[in-house]
């Protein structure tokens, strides 16, 4: 081992880097949260009864998923959820 593999190796990202981001908001969101998230921002744009349909879960359920996003994102709008998806998510342009 090397100087230049130990610091790679203990190295903390900057805390505003896009990596960070990304797996700040991975870790915020449950994987059915983010299965929820990354699909109501699909291009065909499900309604929350459609999200329901897709995930096999009731209305209510889908519902509930929003608003856990909502609140922990603190992002309520279809526009800003894709925005955070395109810049921290794993989804490809």
């Amino acid at each position: 081992m090397n100087d230049l593999v130990l610091r790679q190796l203990t190295h903390t990202p900057d805390p505003g880097s896009p990596w960070a981001l990304r797996k700040k908001l991975a870790d915020l969101l449950t994987e059915r949260e983010m299965q929820f998230f990354l699909g109501y921002i699909a291009e065909d744009e499900p309604t929350i009864a459609e999200m329901g349909v897709r995930m096999k879960i009731t209305y209510h359920g889908a519902e509930s998923h929003r608003k856990n996003i909502v609140e922990k994102l603190e992002v309520s709008t279809r526009t800003g959820w894709l925005w955070l998806a395109l810049r921290f998510a794993p989804v490809e342009v």
